[in-house]
């Protein structure tokens, strides 16, 4: 009895290992929904190129490619959704790469691109720019049309650095870079980004320990009445006293404040001394008036947001009505039932709610009449051209139009001349701030409005 295997047995053998192993291979190398090879593939292929074996002549790009606020599409039209745009975004990517270099997906919606024996920056930018092109180009996911934009970040091997580590990050860099200038565009990494980098890095540890060293404070902008010529309220706005530094500008620490997740504890701080400084002004006696608060998207999208507030307004002793909570129009639009709810269970804590900004972002009039809001704060990008621009004076006039229709108090922000007063008042705007009236001050000054509110001056007097 022959116990050896057969020749065709072995040969069947042979090639069910074989499969065995690709499919094994491919498991391990490639991203089982988009298809392309994935990060360990990725580090795998950059770690060969950086070799020794390449004797230093080998030019090799890296293209870090990011999709723009792809979170808002499975925010907004579910995982599924999000999975089958990824799906043709890889693809359009690896067809418009062909045979000039290779795609990797790395992890959620960002892709690696290795571009090897480049011949010269001009031919990588015409590439990067066809890419972006395509990429940019509307989508067919699950009956709907869908229009996303990549952003992409470039470093050179060698010239920027023989450090695969260090090249992956510069291309990084490169990238939010390219979503710093307006998304959908590519950039080169140049050192002066590092140098920013490192910049920031040692700004974010300083304002790390901002509030430990209490080297924040709250000034106060006033807000006038149009009618009575008498303070409507003030808005609490965040100040840096830097040691070193000086005053950082706000639009420098806020940004990075949201980016690093510090807005959260920092923002509860203003909302605690906001509240804690309204009710000291009226235990002195002083008419009372509402203090306004800006609550950050992350801030907003806290579990705990009502309760944390109502608890601060416990701890300080204010009525609630005394509070007004601003939210951005791009705060308004991030989930529709989820922000109905919170700002439905904020009012009934008694507070003051108000659209901050509006007319910068995309939420269309039909959907605010949904949100339980008191109050509509035109931006101040409107109100500084509307003596020139004819376009900004019809955008205000429909804003404060529809507002008025849907019961809100129109704040118009950012009013500096007399004439954008004149303009303001001609629309029945309710209520004004800006440096035509007062810039943020601190507490003790506000003292001095409210004592001559007290003794029955006001401002047209």
């Amino acid at each position: 009895m022959d116990v050896h295997p057969a020749k065709d047995e072995i040969g069947d053998l042979s090639r069910a290992f074989s499969s065995m192993v690709r499919q094994l291979e491919r498991l391990v190398y490639f991203d089982p929904l988009t298809g392309p090879p994935n990060r360990l593939m990725f580090m795998n292929r950059l770690k060969g190129g950086l070799s020794e074996d390449s004797s230093g002549q080998e030019r090799f790009a890296l293209l870090y490619v990011d999709l723009d606020r792809f979170k808002n599409i499975n925010d907004s039209l579910g995982h599924a959704a999000g999975d089958s745009l990824l799906q043709a975004f890889a693809s359009r990517i690896s067809l418009q790469l062909g045979d000039s270099g290779t795609a990797f997906r790395l992890g959620g919606d960002e892709f690696a691109v290795l571009i090897p024996q480049v011949r010269s920056f001009q031919e990588l930018g015409e590439l990067c720019g066809r890419l972006t092109q395509e990429l940019s180009l509307p989508y067919q996911v699950e009956g709907n049309e869908m229009y996303v934009t990549a952003s992409i970040g470039i470093s050179m091997y060698p010239q920027d650095t023989e450090n695969k580590a260090t090249l992956i990050q510069f291309a990084d860099m490169a990238m939010y870079r390219a979503k710093e200038l307006g998304s959908n565009n590519y950039q080169f990494f140049h050192p002066e980004m590092n140098e920013k980098v490192l910049e920031k890095l040692e700004l974010e540890g300083k304002l790390r320990r901002a509030l430990e060293h209490g080297e924040l404070e709250l000034r106060y902008q006033p807000q006038i009445d149009l009618q009575s010529g008498r303070i409507h309220g003030v808005e609490a706005l965040l100040r840096w006293n830097q040691p070193e530094l000086g005053f950082v500008s706000p639009a420098r620490f806020i940004p990075l404040a949201e980016e690093t997740g510090l807005i959260v504890p920092i923002g509860n701080w203003v909302l605690l001394e906001a509240c804690r400084q309204n009710k000291n002004w009226q235990q002195s006696g002083l008419p009372p008036i509402r203090v306004s608060v800006n609550l950050s998207v992350l801030q907003f999208q806290q579990k705990d947001l009502v309760e944390a507030i109502r608890m601060t307004l416990e701890e300080t002793g204010l009525d609630a009505k005394y509070l007004e909570l601003e939210i951005t129009e791009s705060v308004a639009m991030f989930n529709e039932a989820s922000v109905i709810h919170t700002l439905g269970e904020l009012k009934r804590l008694g507070l003051y709610l108000s659209i901050d900004d509006f007319g910068t972002g995309y939420s269309s009039f039909s959907y605010l009449k949904k949100l339980p809001v008191d109050s509509l704060k035109v931006d101040q990008t409107f109100i500084r051209d509307i003596a020139e621009e004819n376009e900004d004076a019809a955008i205000v006039s429909a804003m404060v139009t529809l507002a008025h229709s849907l019961q809100m108090t129109v704040v118009a922000e950012g009013v500096e001349l007399e004439e954008q007063l004149k303009l303001c008042r001609a629309w029945k705007c309710d209520v004004a701030q800006g440096y035509l009236f007062s810039p943020a001050v601190k507490a003790g000054d506000i003292v001095n409005w409210l004592t001559r509110e007290r003794t029955g001056a006001a401002l047209n007097e």
